[in-house]
C-alpha cells in the first residue's frame, strides 16, 4: 500500500513507524527539513519538504499512485485543506486529524462533507473514550473489541497474591471461551522464548503466569467479562475523578463522566482557563491552582479519590502530578503521555495505566487505511505486538486445515485468538479448522504482517 502522510509529528511519526513495519511505501511531507532528515536515518520511508497545501507538491506525489492521503498537522483548517486539494486531485481516500469539537460537531455543518475529508481522527477523543473504558472496568488497562463485538480483548495486572503461577496456561483451568494472548513481564520474571520488545511474549500452553504479570486475554464477550474475577483482580466501582489539566481531552472526558452520572473536579493553573470550563462543564467542579503543589492536592483531597486522571499538554507536569497524589495516598491514576521514552520509566514507578494519543491515533488510523485481508488492527505495548483482525481469502492456502497442523507454517511469535464463522464467535483451538471468509483474530508481531495477509 502506497500512503502519504502531511505532518511530521508525534502520531505522523508513530504512524510512518508502523506502516513500513508493515512493509507499506510511506512518503511523510513536512515543513521542517531537519526533523524529516533525522526521520529518515531511523524508518524506511521517504520524505518531502513542503506543505500539505502545495497542489503542486501533491500533484508530484500522485506519480506512485497513492491508496491514502493522511493530513495530520496540529492544524484542523491546514488538514481540511489539504484534504479538499488531495481529492481534488485524485486521491483516493482522505483522512484528517480534527482537535476542535466545533469541527467535530455535524449538527449544522457537516465540515468533512464539505472538505471532502473520508475519515476524520480525533486523538484526544480517543483518549478520552479509552479513559471512559476504564472508568467503567477500573483493572482494565487495555479495552478492544472484534469480530463486530462478539470478541473482546482486555488486558489486566495479575495481582501479585495470586497463587496459582507454579502452573502453566493449559493447567490453569481458564473459562472455555478465553484464551491468553500476551503476558508482559518484568526484567527480573522468566521472559519465556518468544520474549521480545518490551517484555512482552505470545505465550503458549506450556508458558506460565507470574504474580504482577500484565495479561492480555482473547474471549467471547459473554467469558470474558468475568476473567478478573478468576485471577482475583476485581476491582471498585469508581464514583470521583479527579482530572488534571484544562485541556482538549479533558474536557471531552469529563464530558462522558457528566453523562455517567460520576462525580468529577478538575484542576488548572490558568484562571481564563478554568472561567472558560466553568461555563462549558456545568457538573464539574472547577479548580484554579498549581496541580504541582502537593498542599492543593491534600486541600482538595485527591488522596479520597477514586481515580486520579494526568492530561495536561507536557507529560513532566502529568507524571509529576501523578507521583504527588501516589505520595498522599491516592490508589489509581492514569497518566497521558506523549513521548514514548517515558512509557517504561512511568511503568517502574508503579503507574499502569498509561494512554497515548499517538498510538490509539495511530491505531485508529491504520484501521481505517489497511487493505487486502487486514481489516482491523490494535499496536500495543511501543509496537512490540499487534493484534489483527483478519478476513479469510476464498483462496487460501490454510482454509480447510487444523490449527494444530499448521505449527510449521505459523512463527513461534504467532498465535490465532478467535475465529468468527458465519456470525458464529469462538476462541481458537487446536482442532478448529478455518474457512473461506471467516474472521481470524491473530496476536504477532508487527514484522510478521505482510507473512499473514499472504497466508490468510
Amino acid at each position: 500500500m502506497n500512503v502519504v502522510i502531511i505532518g511530521a509529528g508525534t502520531v505522523g511519526i508513530h504512524l510512518a513507524s508502523l506502516l513500513s513495519k508493515g512493509e507499506h511505501n510511506v512518503v511523510l511531507v513536512d515543513r521542517d527539513h531537519e526533523v524529516l532528515e533525522r526521520i529518515s536515518w531511523q524508518l524506511d520511508i521517504a520524505t518531502r519538504t513542503g506543505s500539505g497545501t502545495d497542489w503542486e507538491l501533491l500533484e508530484a506525489l500522485l506519480a506512485d499512485s497513492p491508496d491514502v492521503f493522511i493530513a495530520l498537522t496540529e492544524s484542523d483548517e491546514a488538514n481540511f485543506v489539504a484534504c479538499s486539494i488531495a481529492k481534488t486531485l485524485g486521491y483516493k481516500k482522505t483522512i484528517a486529524r480534527i482537535r476542535e469539537g466545533i469541527f467535530l460537531d455535524t449538527s449544522r455543518i457537516d465540515f468533512s462533507r464539505q472538505f471532502h475529508v473520508d475519515h476524520y481522527v480525533s486523538p484526544e477523543l480517543l483518549v478520552a473514550y479509552e479513559m471512559r473504558k476504564h472508568v467503567l472496568s477500573s483493572t482494565t488497562l487495555h479495552h478492544e473489541s472484534f469480530a463486530h463485538g462478539s470478541i473482546q480483548m482486555r488486558t489486566i495486572k495479575v495481582p501479585s497474591s495470586w497463587s496459582d503461577s507454579g502452573r502453566s496456561i493449559a493447567q490453569l483451568g481458564l473459562p472455555e471461551n478465553v484464551t491468553v494472548g500476551l503476558i508482559k513481564r518484568g526484567t527480573e520474571g522468566d521472559q519465556g522464548e518468544s520474549a521480545g520488545d518490551e517484555g512482552v511474549s505470545i505465550p503458549h500452553g506450556d508458558d506460565c503466569i507470574l504474580p504482577d504479570d500484565e495479561i492480555t486475554l482473547i474471549g467471547e464477550t459473554d467469558a470474558i467479562t468475568s476473567i478478573h474475577r478468576f485471577f482475583g483482580a476485581e476491582g471498585h466501582r469508581i464514583r470521583f475523578v479527579t482530572v488534571i489539566g484544562g485541556t482538549r481531552t479533558a474536557v471531552h472526558f469529563c464530558q462522558m463522566l457528566e453523562k455517567l452520572r460520576v462525580g468529577v473536579k478538575l484542576i488548572d493553573p490558568n484562571r481564563k482557563t478554568c472561567e472558560y470550563l466553568s461555563g462549558i462543564l456545568t457538573k464539574t467542579t472547577i479548580i484554579h491552582g498549581d496541580p504541582t503543589d502537593i498542599d492543593l492536592l491534600r486541600a482538595e483531597k485527591v488522596d479520597t479519590t477514586d481515580l486520579l486522571v494526568a492530561c495536561t499538554f507536557e507529560d513532566e507536569i502529568n507524571i509529576l502530578t501523578v507521583m504527588l497524589g501516589h505520595e498522599i495516598g491516592c490508589k489509581e491514576s492514569i497518566v497521558m503521555l506523549t513521548n514514548p521514552h517515558y512509557v517504561p520509566i512511568v511503568e517502574r514507578m508503579g503507574i499502569s495505566h498509561v494512554v497515548s494519543p499517538r498510538v490509539f491515533a495511530a491505531n485508529r488510523i491504520l484501521s481505517l487505511v489497511l487493505s487486502g485481508r487486514i481489516t482491523s488492527l490494535v499496536s500495543l505495548y511501543n509496537d512490540a505486538a499487534e493484534i489483527l483482525e483478519v478476513s479469510v481469502s476464498p483462496n487460501s492456502q490454510i482454509a480447510g486445515i487444523p490449527l494444530k497442523e499448521l505449527t510449521t507454517i505459523f512463527p513461534r511469535d504467532f498465535l490465532v485468538g478467535a475465529i468468527e464463522n458465519r456470525g458464529r464467535a469462538m476462541v481458537a483451538r487446536g482442532e478448529h479448522v478455518i474457512s473461506p471468509r471467516d474472521l481470524v483474530i491473530a496476536i504477532t508481531r508487527p514484522r510478521y504482517q505482510k507473512f499473514l495477509e499472504e497466508v490468510f
